[in-house]
C-alpha cells in the first residue's frame, strides 16, 4: 500500500497523517480567529466545537436574542476549492442534526439561525472574513 501510494499519489501515508494534522490545526486557528471576529462585533460566545454523536458545531453564538450557529472554513490557498463550497446538501444535513441536538435543551425554541463564516489566510498575513448569515430563516423553520 505505501508503495502504491508513493507512486500514485507521490506522497506516503505518514505524509497524509501530517496533512490531517496541519488540516485540523488550520481549522482550530480558523475557528478562534472567527470567534474573536464574531466578539468584537457584539456576539457573546457561548460554546465552541459543540458535539452531537459524530455531528459538531464551530461555534454557537447569541446576537440581538438570536442564537447563531456558525459553521467556520478556512483556507490558505484556493486550490482545494472555496470555503463557501465545502458547505453542501450533506453537510448542512450533518449541521441542522447538530442544532437540533443544542435546542433540545431549550423548553420552547429560541430563534436561530445558521452562519457560514470564511476564514481565508493567504501570505500576507491578515486574515479576511466572509461572513455570510442566515443560511436558514431566523425563526429555524
Amino acid at each position: 500500500m505505501r508503495y502504491f501510494c508513493e507512486i500514485y499519489f507521490g506522497y506516503t501515508l505518514g505524509m497524509m497523517k501530517s496533512d490531517a494534522l496541519h488540516n485540523k490545526s488550520l481549522g482550530t486557528q480558523g475557528e478562534t480567529l472567527a470567534a474573536n471576529y464574531l466578539a468584537a462585533r457584539g456576539y457573546k460566545i457561548l460554546e465552541r466545537n459543540f458535539r452531537a454523536g459524530h455531528q459538531e458545531l464551530d461555534i454557537i453564538a447569541e446576537h440581538s436574542d438570536i442564537l447563531h450557529f456558525v459553521e467556520v472554513k478556512t483556507r490558505r490557498a484556493v486550490q482545494f476549492g472555496l470555503g463557501e463550497d465545502a458547505v453542501h446538501k450533506r453537510k448542512l444535513g450533518s449541521l441542522l442534526k447538530a442544532i437540533d441536538a443544542y435546542l433540545a435543551r431549550f423548553e420552547k425554541e429560541p430563534e436561530w439561525q445558521l452562519d457560514l463564516i470564511v476564514v481565508e489566510l493567504w501570505k500576507n498575513g491578515q486574515p479576511q472574513f466572509f461572513h455570510y448569515e442566515s443560511l436558514g430563516p431566523a425563526d429555524g423553520s
